[in-house]
Formats: C-alpha cells, sequence, structure tokens
C-alpha cells in the first residue's frame, strides 16, 4: 500500500479515534480534507475512487503488510490504530442504531431541515453549506471555518399586524434570528469537546449556534454532564437529531446574543457562494411572497417521507 495512503488513513483514524468500516475510510478522508482537518487526499482516478482505496486497504490487511492500522472487527470488517487496540470497545460490536442509516454526515441534513421548520424554538429555513465549493486558502487557515448548515427564522414574517410589520422593519435592529448548525453522525464523551469547540468556533457570525447529534445516548450520564457544563460556559444548544422516528428535540436550548460577528459573516460570504446567497435571501425576503424563496433554501421534505413508518 502507497506510504501516502498509509498516512491518511493514520490521521483520519487519530481525528475519529474510534473504529471505522473501510468501505468509510474515503468518505471520511473526504469530508476531513474538506474542513481542513486532514493536509491531503487520496488520489485515486476513475469512476469509484472509494472502491480503490477500500479494495487496497483490504489487499493489504490479507497481505500482513506493516500498518499503523488493524483488523478491529470482521463483519462488517471495522479497523483501528494498533495504539487504540487494546480497548475492549474495539472488538465489541457497537448497538446499531435503529431507522433510516445514514452513511455520511449529509445523509442527517433533511432530517434537520424538517425539525429546524417544525420546532417551535427554531421555525427556521435552512441552507446547506458545501465546503468544498469555497476559494481556498492556506492549509489550516479555514479549519473549523464553516458551518455544514445556516438557518434563519424570518421574526417579521410571524407578526399578522401590518402596522407592527413595518414599525418592526424600521425599528427592530433584528427582524430575523441566524442560526447556525455543526452536525456530527456521533457525539461521545472521548469526542465531546472538539465537536462542541468547533461548533463555537464556526457560529461566531449567529445569533445562536447548535451541535447537533445523531442519537445522542442521553442515558449516559458523564456525555450529558459534560455538555451541560460546556453549555453553561458557552451557550451552544445541542440537538438530538432522531432519524428513526419523528422524535428529535432540543436538550440544551442556544443561549441568544444580540452581537454577531460581522467579520466572520464576511469572511464566510466572500469564501462561500452558498453563504453568500444565504445572506441575500435573508435580506430579500419578503412575508408577502414567501413561495418566491423556496428554491432558496434546503427542500423541507414532508414528514411521510422521512419516517415512512411513523
Amino acid at each position: 500500500m502507497k506510504p501516502r495512503d498509509i498516512k491518511i488513513i493514520q490521521s483520519v483514524l487519530e481525528i475519529i479515534k474510534e473504529p471505522i468500516k473501510v468501505t468509510e475510510i474515503y468518505h471520511k478522508a473526504k469530508e476531513l480534507f474538506e474542513k481542513g482537518e486532514i493536509e491531503s487526499m487520496f488520489d485515486y482516478g476513475g469512476n469509484t475512487p472509494d472502491q480503490s482505496v477500500s479494495a487496497a486497504i483490504y489487499t493489504a490487511l490479507n497481505k500482513g503488510e506493516d500498518l499503523p492500522f488493524l483488523k478491529a472487527q470482521e463483519k462488517p470488517i471495522l479497523i483501528a490504530l494498533k495504539s487504540m487496540a487494546k480497548e475492549p470497545v474495539l472488538n465489541a460490536q457497537k448497538p446499531s442504531i435503529p431507522g433510516v442509516k445514514i452513511a455520511h454526515e449529509r445523509g442527517l441534513h433533511p432530517f434537520l431541515t424538517y425539525m429546524a421548520f417544525d420546532n417551535e424554538n427554531l421555525k427556521c429555513y435552512t441552507k446547506t453549506i458545501f465546503h468544498e465549493g469555497s476559494s481556498k486558502s492556506p492549509k489550516g487557515m479555514d479549519r473549523w471555518l464553516y458551518p455544514d448548515m445556516v438557518g434563519v427564522r424570518f421574526l417579521h414574517a410571524e407578526l399578522s399586524n401590518e402596522n407592527l410589520i413595518a414599525f418592526s422593519k424600521k425599528f427592530d435592529t433584528l427582524p430575523v434570528k441566524l442560526v447556525s448548525f455543526e452536525l456530527k453522525k456521533e457525539i461521545s464523551v472521548n469526542n465531546c469537546r472538539e465537536c462542541y469547540f468547533q461548533a463555537i468556533s464556526n457560529s461566531s457570525w449567529a445569533n445562536e449556534g447548535y451541535l447537533v447529534g445523531h442519537h445522542i445516548a442521553t442515558h449516559d450520564p458523564k456525555l450529558m454532564d459534560l455538555l451541560k457544563r460546556l453549555h453553561a460556559s458557552f451557550g451552544i444548544g445541542v440537538i438530538d437529531l432522531r432519524t428513526d422516528e419523528d422524535k428529535s428535540a432540543i436538550l440544551l436550548n442556544a443561549k441568544y446574543k444580540e452581537k454577531i460577528d460581522y467579520t466572520v459573516a464576511l469572511e464566510l460570504s466572500e469564501k462561500n457562494e452558498e453563504f453568500s446567497g444565504f445572506l441575500k435571501s435573508v435580506v430579500d425576503y419578503d412575508p408577502k411572497n414567501q413561495n418566491r424563496y423556496k428554491d432558496e433554501f434546503d427542500e423541507i421534505k414532508k414528514k411521510e417521507e422521512l419516517y415512512p413508518n411513523s
């Protein structure tokens, strides 16, 4: 196996700190590379570079090559760093999360879009921010800059009285509420601080910031205690996003801040077209003609599409 590929795999495993399916390595590396968390990416060509990477890993494992990682589980095959191999959790089957199988973080986006619009405390339209479309910067410079999703609640659109709407537009400093979302497939005690501080870092431009986890282990007292302590200090909210049934919930409400960082908003706008377009949609939005903006935000799927068994 190429030394460069081995180094990429090692970097991925060091960051995620847990076993991963061989078939998911390529996609996880791509995600981390786009976020600026690893320095290089696999250079396999063709239409299925992910399969080429998987095949190379299987071959190296079967040949018994000297690798910094090993097979931590047979079915499905998981790999993990050798330095973590003594931890019993690596050789145990993790309890599976019921419901829709989510292979990548972006598979969570439709569920958050639905929840954000439906939840009484949020009531916001969302937009996905594609990091890969951003203008390139020196390595590491944009790490933790881009939120996964952004949202807006049009507070003035919820007012029914025309005079009150006109008054709010003229005198209210913030007729809208801007929200930032950082999504994670898994939040555990091991990665909780890193996930939380990433959410802090990429939400300074917003009024509220949320860390969103897929099926957060609310029964884990250590995890919940840590999240509550971080929330008390920094105010980033926490959302438990459910994909098995319509029971997503805000575990900790984000603390609202009036003062937002316009410098970061400007930087995001200059580097990323989706974010720039999002701001334009917010500015142009007219409560009297809401349908005109439907295509400018993420599609809100129907409940029965997302939760067919509900």
